[in-house]
């Protein structure tokens, strides 16, 4: 591997740990003391839920900019086009 790999490796082993950890407290805040160790299913679910979230939420941000984008790119041609035209029009006089 890589070091860029293993860096990601790393971070990504990190911060599902993390949020191992803190699903675990929340359905233990939830639920009661020992909740989630009693139900891993549950805790499964739950990690699942968030993930499924997560990835709506970064696919919806990233639609967005792609709209941005478009909207910008849309807006220069038509910049363009006009400028064309104007142009056109005054070679036509």
């Amino acid at each position: 591997m890589t070091d860029q790999t293993t860096t990601v490796a790393d971070l990504a082993l990190s911060q599902s740990a993390f949020l191992v950890s803190q699903a675990i407290v929340e359905l233990d805040a939830m639920f009661g003391e020992g909740y989630a160790a009693a139900h891993p299913a549950v805790l499964a679910q739950f990690l699942q839920t968030a993930g499924v979230i997560y990835a709506t939420q970064l696919q919806a941000t990233a639609a967005f900019d792609l709209a941005q984008q478009l909207d910008r790119l849309i807006g220069l041609g038509l910049g363009v086009e006009a400028g064309l035209l104007q142009a056109a029009q005054g070679a036509s006089h």
